[in-house]
């Protein structure tokens, strides 16, 4: 008997429309989860997030002139004289 409940359970699974309504359902109770940031908890991750950026934005202008420093000393400054 549990096996035939399980049979038609899996099989109403199955049907689009029920997987539709299932996952819309589930849309909802997840956003009433959701909490929204304070002013001051918003200000606080905005920050951290620019700070964050800025400091990758360092690292990889700092990456890019050190490759091209080894470059230029490796090969020449690309100035050709004839």
């Amino acid at each position: 008997m549990a096996e035939k409940a399980s049979v038609q359970k899996r099989n109403k699974a199955r049907n689009p429309f029920v997987a539709v309504v299932t996952f819309i359902k589930e849309v909802f109770a997840e956003l009433s989860k959701v909490v929204t940031p304070t002013k001051r908890e918003l200000i606080s991750y905005t920050t951290v997030v620019l700070v964050f950026v800025a400091l990758m934005m360092l690292f990889v202008f700092g990456l890019d002139a050190l490759s091209a420093w080894i470059m230029a000393n490796l090969f020449g400054n690309g100035v050709v004289l004839n």
